[in-house]
């Protein structure tokens, strides 16, 4: 209604400056036509029409904007003119894995296949992720987003997340969205170095939950404090058990140089500067006090810290990362821990070798208590230089423990290249390749 208003003013107050300079066309004497050109837009020879469009041009509302939509060099998008903004987005990872493991003897339900021979060998290809999202702007102070995943089955929800902007740096957030817990889950899986994140990342990590989060920024030091329904519980009513009675997480970061930017990819570019980031997060949750809809809430309180560093520059980076957490369970409290380390470098412009470690250390209170190790080498093929747009990873995962001796915390995870197997030395090859728009 409002942009029809200002078409309507606008079209009237042509109509009357068109009028008043045709007019005097037909004046009876000749000598009194201006000679002087006049522009179609011109009010000022009719005064009605001057007032109009100014009226019309007191409301904001009512103000004409330029309509666009395209591609701004990122995304896709349709924008009003008047803040309101739209943009769609979307990323496949394709991927050949092969593995070769000591095989644990299968348990066929069929008795005929009892004494099959375990197969040490397996390899295939898999949709890693098939992700469609739009986000967008209403009104210039209020972002949204959507995100919805598509490999492996039916439809799954990700991300559904409104933010609001208070000023000052503030902003609030509510929605499913990632927990500000462990760097490496927050940075976005289209711009890892390896083909996906570590198996520390897998153990303690948080996930998405449905949650409300008071998020702070300036130029150095930036923090989100988040009321949530707990860790790794996306996609579920307020009456789901695995929902924690109440849950609190928290992160803070500090820029000590270079801007927050280059902060979102561990990945940096020949010639980027020199940057260096801190982060520490806390989390804690507990449950079973309060009603579900099996009569209560899980009994699962647990609580979690952890630690970050990154550098980069030049074509280089490094990344560090501990983590605890204390868990309750039926034996009493127990504490693991997890160390994560990566550097990644440039050999040309388009070329990136990377290597990650990653240790887990359970407690020695669980009934298996093995640490466990994950090493990765990897190169990234950057077809798209500078840009994560069109990537090809190869990497090799070597797992050098006994999974069966850290079985309390390690689980057979094909996402992320490991089986199960009754012996040490679990080998992966993993080939992916990533079109992200």
């Amino acid at each position: 209604m409002a942009f029809s208003c200002v078409r309507l003013a606008t079209l009237s107050a042509s109509v009357l400056a068109i009028f008043s300079i045709a007019s005097p066309m037909f004046a009876a004497d000749p000598a009194s036509t201006s000679t002087s050109p006049t522009s179609i837009s011109s009010t000022s020879s009719f005064p009605a029409a001057a007032e109009l469009v100014a009226a019309a041009s007191k409301e904001p509302s009512l103000t004409p904007q330029a309509a666009s939509a395209g591609h701004d060099g990122k995304r896709f998008f349709i924008d009003d003119g008047s803040g309101n903004r739209l943009t769609f987005s979307g990323v496949i990872q394709f991927r050949y894995q092969a593995t070769i493991r000591n095989a644990p003897a299968p348990i066929p339900s069929d008795p005929d296949l009892a004494d099959q021979d375990p197969k040490d060998f397996t390899h295939g290809f898999s949709n890693r992720r098939v992700r469609l999202g739009a986000q967008g702007t209403i009104q210039k102070d209020t972002t949204y987003r959507i995100e919805i995943d598509f490999a492996g089955g039916p439809a799954n929800l990700i991300d559904s997340a409104i933010t609001h902007n208070l000023g000052k740096g503030l902003s609030i957030r509510a929605g499913q969205f990632k927990l500000p817990f462990l760097r490496e889950e927050i940075i976005s899986h289209t711009v890892q170095l390896a083909t996906d994140r570590s198996l520390v990342n897998t153990v303690f990590t948080l996930d998405i939950s449905p949650a409300i989060s008071l998020d702070w920024k300036n130029d150095t030091y930036r923090a989100s404090f988040s009321f949530n329904d707990g860790g790794g519980v996306n996609n579920t009513y307020y009456d789901n058990p695995r929902e924690a009675d109440w849950a609190l997480t928290g992160r803070i970061e500090r820029a000590i140089t270079g801007p927050w930017s280059q902060s979102e990819q561990f990945t940096s570019w020949i010639g980027d500067p020199f940057s260096l980031y801190l982060g520490a997060a806390g989390h804690a949750q507990q449950g079973g006090d309060t009603g579900s809809i099996t009569g209560a809430t899980n009994d699962v309180d647990f609580y979690g810290f952890t630690g970050d560093v990154m550098l980069k520059g030049n074509g280089w980076n490094a990344f560090a990362a501990v983590v605890g957490r204390t868990s309750q369970i039926s034996s009493g409290d127990v504490s693991d821990y997890g160390l994560l380390l990566q550097i990644g470098a440039f050999v040309a412009e388009q070329h990136e070798l990377f290597a990650r470690y990653a240790l887990i250390v359970p407690d020695t209170d669980r009934s298996t208590d093995d640490a466990f190790h994950e090493v990765i080498f990897g190169h990234n093929y950057y077809i798209s230089p500078k840009s994560h747009v069109a990537k090809l990873t190869t990497e090799v995962v070597w797992f050098p423990g006994d999974q069966a001796g850290s079985a309390s915390l390690i689980k057979e995870n094909a996402n992320r290249g490991f089986l199960n197997s009754d012996e040490p030395n679990e080998v992966t090859l993993r080939i992916q390749l990533q079109a992200v728009f």
